[in-house]
């Protein structure tokens, strides 16, 4: 498993939004009054539906090319009646050839970036082979009001028994009644202050209350072993493609800085 620290935010239009290939299909499909429509325009069609024109039958494009012959004759007589002269479908359709044109240039962009061996193996040793990992076996006692958690700490401090605390009082139902035992696990799959509470945490004792979103925790630690990390051969892909967001977020920050951007929201 690959864990990076810093997580690379991109614009939603490139994380969400898949290209097809540069090469267009022109082969005809239909026309409509005397003007072609090509097989691309109907392949567009399908994506735009979220299916795979790859996979369909001609009975299935023969449906899909229908709707796409009604879209196009219902949109040119809006064009007649000027309506994409409207200021808000003027927007409307602004904003959708910018998304289309923002996306294509980053879909160039990434196709142009080329990551060596020699970078892909040096961010694997940096960060994933040295990034030594634990996993730990743990239970927990979650109980919504604070005053109820630090009653409970001084109890199993006094030597109460933790699996019948946690059977008596978590709301964590499916680890209460198991004495809260959450099994094995990576803390990086817990929220963060439980997390860090229990990378904290001596084998064999229990934590102080932590809080969290859900409530109090209280934590006994187990047990903890090495996580193994994954092979330079099963990571180097997932590298590539996060040195790559990572080059083509600079890249956006670069353009930014071409331009004078002031937001106006709140103001």
């Amino acid at each position: 498993m690959l864990n990076f620290k810093k997580n690379i935010m991109l614009p939603a239009i490139f994380m969400t939004m898949s290209l097809p290939a540069w090469s267009i299909d022109n082969t005809v499909v239909a026309t409509i009054d005397g003007k072609n429509v090509v097989a691309e325009e109907l392949a567009l069609t399908a994506q735009q539906n979220k299916i795979d024109y790859k996979t369909l039958n001609n009975s299935q494009k023969s449906v899909l090319l229908s709707g796409l012959i009604n879209r196009v004759i219902v949109a040119d007589e809006a064009r007649k009646m000027m309506l994409d002269q409207e200021p808000v479908i003027k927007l409307r359709l602004k904003a959708l050839v910018d998304s289309v044109l923002a996306a294509s240039m980053l879909e160039k962009k990434t196709r142009d970036i080329k990551i060596s061996e020699t970078t892909l193996q040096k961010f694997y040793n940096d960060n994933v082979a040295n990034n030594k990992q634990y996993q730990y076996k743990a239970s927990h006692i979650l109980v919504k009001e604070k005053s109820l958690a630090d009653s409970l700490s001084k109890q199993l401090k006094s030597g109460k028994d933790f699996a019948t605390l946690a059977k008596a009082n978590s709301i964590d139902k499916g680890s209460a009644e198991k004495g809260g035992d959450l099994g094995w696990f990576n803390p990086t799959t817990m929220v963060p202050s439980f997390s860090a509470a229990v990378k904290k945490a001596s084998k064999g004792k229990v934590t102080d209350p932590v809080q969290s979103q859900f409530g109090w925790h209280i934590i006994l630690v187990e047990d903890s072993k090495p996580i193994t990390p994954p092979s330079f051969a099963d990571s180097k892909e997932k590298i590539r493609e996060l040195l790559i967001k990572q080059q083509v977020s600079q890249y956006i920050e670069s353009l930014k800085k071409k331009h004078k951007v002031e937001s106006k929201l709140g103001k």
